[in-house]
């Protein structure tokens, strides 16, 4: 979802690390330069203007001469204040139940079964109060039944609707926590909000939780206000982060409503969602992962960082693919890397799947340590009698060569320097 905001912010950190020191000229085109690239993130204007703001006042003046590098200062303040807008640390859901509210089409009725499976609680009950659209209750239905949780029948279109049934749900007992999923609208409707708040004073829930499209651009800031307005929002949902969306909606929502944002969900199926961790997020937009912590805490792995620079051998390679037969893939291991997102494309033509990766970790093995650190000795019977230990064709050896000559290209780029 952040892709394109962090491959253009680290553009901007890039362009600074070639100054030595802060100077005024230099922040002020900074600053531009990161308002520019947010409101193509579309993120709302008075966020834009406050961030901005926030960021001249800390870096200006007395600070100018801080002994930092300028790309080390903007990026220090500018994820302080990314954190500050996003939240400081992961946030639950409050004990008791839950109303989602959001415009038609923003993945509610998903939502509501993505929430009562990752709760994990036995008595969770789903609750449909959009019987403005059938379509709806049967989804919602229909997502129940296949996943094993429990429904709210007790209704008949002809004669209810979304107060009777929402009155005749809250008096209910023995379960753990009940998901009302609201009705939408395609846009901002008085009529639907109107109800909304009917419905919320009836239910009380502990948790309002707004769901908000990812891809809705700068209308996220004019629907979350409406909400907001209307009822106490609690929490926030981001729904469509697989797509191809800016981000700003989240940063908008999130201004609006003062809420913490609860969960990202990042496909169709019931357990695409995750916990939301504005520090991860900020991280991400700012292109400045800890490598170490990032894949430790997502695959529980030890994971030893690697040297990038005109110091990377195949024994470096080696350490490399043995990491990426423990996660997903070296692709995404070198995405993650400070620095290195901008050859993501690039690096992902030079790498292979886990059966790949263990025949080129065998190839290296069968190597000696001079050629390890110095591939180019590699001549026709070298490559003949490590082909042989390792079990393999000659070509096979040739392709890891090629492959591991790409990212010692990619590596040298990025630290200015040739490759030997």
């Amino acid at each position: 979802m952040f892709d394109n905001l962090a491959k253009k912010i680290s553009q901007i950190f890039d362009n600074l690390k070639s100054h030595g020191v802060l100077t005024q000229d230099i922040l002020d085109k900074s600053i531009k330069e990161i308002r520019i690239t947010l409101l193509e993130a579309d993120v709302a204007l008075p966020i834009v203007k406050e961030l901005s703001a926030e960021l001249f006042n800390k870096l200006s003046g007395e600070h100018v001469s801080i002994g930092m590098s300028p790309w080390q200062m903007i990026s220090k303040c500018m994820n302080d204040e990314l954190i500050k807008f996003l939240g400081t640390s992961r946030q639950e859901l409050k004990k008791g139940d839950i109303l989602l509210c959001g415009l038609q089409g923003t993945g509610k009725t998903t939502t509501a079964a993505k929430i009562a499976k990752i709760i994990n609680k036995q008595n969770v009950l789903l609750v449909s109060l959009d019987t403005h659209r059938p379509a709806a209750i049967d989804q919602l239905r229909k997502l129940a039944k296949t996943n094993g949780l429990k429904f709210f029948e007790d209704f008949d279109l002809q004669n209810d609707n979304a107060v009777s049934i929402a009155k005749r749900a809250s008096n209910l007992s023995g379960y753990d926590c009940i998901i009302y999923d609201s009705a939408g609208r395609s846009d901002v409707d008085t009529s639907m909000l109107q109800e909304l708040k009917t419905v919320y004073d009836i239910i009380r829930s502990a948790n309002t939780i707004f769901v908000v499209d990812s891809m809705a651009g700068q209308s996220a800031l004019k629907t979350a206000r409406a909400f907001a307005d209307t009822v106490d929002i609690t929490g926030l949902v981001m729904t469509k982060t697989d797509g191809d969306s800016k981000g700003g909606a989240l940063i908008s929502a999130k201004y609006i409503t003062n809420a913490p944002v609860l969960y990202i969900c990042n496909g169709e199926k019931i357990n695409d969602i995750e916990i939301f961790d504005p520090q991860k997020i900020a991280s991400r937009i700012l292109d400045n992962h800890d490598v170490l912590s990032s894949i430790s805490d997502a695959f529980s792995e030890d994971i030893t960082p690697i040297a990038l620079d005109e110091n990377f051998t195949f024994n470096s390679m080696e350490k490399y693919l043995l990491q990426a037969t423990k996660i997903k893939n070296i692709t995404w291991l070198f995405g993650i890397i400070p620095g290195l997102k901008k050859f993501k494309e690039e690096i992902s033509n030079a790498v292979s799947d886990k059966s790949i990766i263990k025949r080129d970790i065998a190839i290296i093995r069968s190597m000696t340590k001079k050629e390890r650190c110095n591939y180019k000795i590699l001549n026709a019977s070298r490559k003949k009698r490590i082909a042989s230990g390792a079990g393999c064709q000659v070509s096979d050896i040739n392709k890891l060569i090629k492959q591991y000559e790409q990212i010692k290209m990619m590596i040298c780029k990025m630290h200015g320097y040739t490759s030997k």
